[in-house]
């Protein structure tokens, strides 16, 4: 006994819903229940079924709901990106069954690796005809997005993009502008874009490719993530380093249901999977109960969905009330960074523009109108506390910049900035964008 206490004590693990409650304010979208207790069981394959009624697709179901209270920051939720704090996690599992999930609604999506230095989704999806990738078109290989987008060969409700050959330069490709022109051209065709990225904080890939996303679920894997990496989860959330941040937790014991699998809006309804028995007991009362569901018409399915949106919809609005007036504030000022997060590549396009012109051409009447509005846009931005981040010839500052590249220096200048790429910007006293920098080391 004294042993199993002991145990339970110095278990450090995130495990239920419960305990990241009690750390996290961000957004839960719901669990994922474990498979099994064989190795690697939630990365190996995608499991959801059309109509099934097993726990997992029911999960997956849930969290496809839940998916649309996350527009109150941004309405359009096409570009959904998913991440984690380690290896390890499940990022690719939920990914790939929740774009499945997804598919089998009559939506069109398409699922894109952008994991470009090892390529996670070839676990899952075979690519025998050998079809370009990702690396190839963001490297100029090919201009043709059907060169790249295609069929999965195991579903096919799905489109898959694979990541293509690992090249040298990868925050390089992902920074271009081939890839947002990329996304833009997929937003045209499909209604999701699942993008399966890197775990967050490893490399610069995670936040260089958020930049195009409307939703980030970041996922964390029950009884793997430490409780003590908790406080700066939430500090990411907090500071908004990642878009419209929310949280999945994938791989829970059914002996482990916390909160149980519910809608995730703390309003004390949901579903109750209950623990799962080999052996269920076939009495009198369960048989009637199986009759009477089997009895069931059309009528009472839609009435009982009907029931169900409505408890959920009852679940956000009570969430709502219960917000403190200091809450309601955060949420005006995420709302103004959101703002002004829209505004910096209106910026950056005029400064790229007016760099490309030469000296004649920046003496025509166009140039010098574009240019007043480009001054004009920038002193707006300052009114309202926006200002740009300090980067070259300084100490490099993970809180400020993200480090794409690396250069080997003997000097005594190591860890400073010496190149900056893309320009970060604060609103007040907090990160809207972090300056993409090369650090002499």
């Amino acid at each position: 006994m004294a042993i199993l206490w002991l145990l339970n004590v110095t278990d450090t693990k995130v495990r239920t819903r419960k305990e990241l409650d009690e750390v996290l304010t961000i957004p839960f979208l719901g669990n994922v229940p474990r498979r099994g207790n064989q190795k690697g069981e939630n990365t190996d394959s995608i499991i959801v079924r059309e109509n099934g009624g097993d726990s997992i697709s029911e999960a997956f179901r849930i969290i496809r709901t839940n998916m649309d209270f996350m527009r109150v920051k941004s309405e359009k939720l096409q570009v959904v990106m998913f991440t984690s704090a380690n290896p390890g996690a499940g990022k690719t599992f939920v990914s790939s069954n929740l774009a499945m999930s997804i598919a089998q609604t009559n939506k069109k999506v398409v699922l894109l690796d952008v994991d470009i230095r090892k390529g996670t989704l070839s676990g899952i999806f075979s690519n025998s005809s050998n079809r370009m990738g990702l690396t190839h078109y963001l490297s100029g290989s090919t201009d043709k997005l059907d060169d790249i987008v295609g069929r999965s060969e195991e579903y096919d409700k799905l489109d898959v993009i694979f990541s293509g050959p690992v090249p040298p330069n990868p925050a390089e490709l992902l920074l271009s502008e081939r890839f947002d022109r990329l996304i833009a051209e997929l937003r045209k065709r499909y209604d999701y874009v699942i993008v399966d990225n890197v775990p967050a904080g490893m490399v610069a890939d995670a936040s260089i490719v958020n930049r195009v996303a409307d939703l980030t679920i970041f996922v964390i894997r029950s009884g793997v993530m430490d409780r003590r990496q908790l406080p700066e989860l939430e500090n990411m959330y907090r500071q908004e380093q990642l878009r419209n941040m929310s949280v999945i937790l994938n791989g829970v014991s059914l002996d482990h249901k916390g909160y149980g699998y519910g809608y995730g809006y703390g309003y004390g309804y949901g579903y109750g999977y209950g623990k799962e028995t080999k052996e269920k007991k076939k009495t009198e009362k369960s048989e009637k109960a199986v009759k009477k569901k089997a009895k069931k018409d059309k009528k009472d399915e839609k009435i009982e969905e009907l029931n169900d949106r409505l408890m959920r919809n009852l679940a956000e609005f009570e969430n709502f009330r219960n917000r403190s007036e200091k809450e309601k504030s955060a949420m005006f000022e995420i709302g103004a960074k959101s703002v002004v997060e829209k505004m910096l590549p209106v910026v950056d396009n005029l400064e790229r523009g007016f760099d490309g012109l030469s000296e004649e051409e920046k003496e025509t009447p166009f140039a010098k109108g574009i240019e007043a509005v480009y001054k004009q846009l920038l002193t707006g931005l300052e009114e309202i506390g926006v200002t740009p981040i300090e980067a070259v010839g300084k100490e490099f500052d993970p809180n400020f910049h993200n480090a794409v590249m690396h250069d080997e220096d003997d000097s005594d200048a190591s860890n400073q900035v010496i190149e900056e790429f893309q320009k970060g910007y604060m609103y007040k006293d907090s990160v809207v964008r972090h300056s993409m920098v090369k650090v002499l080391n």
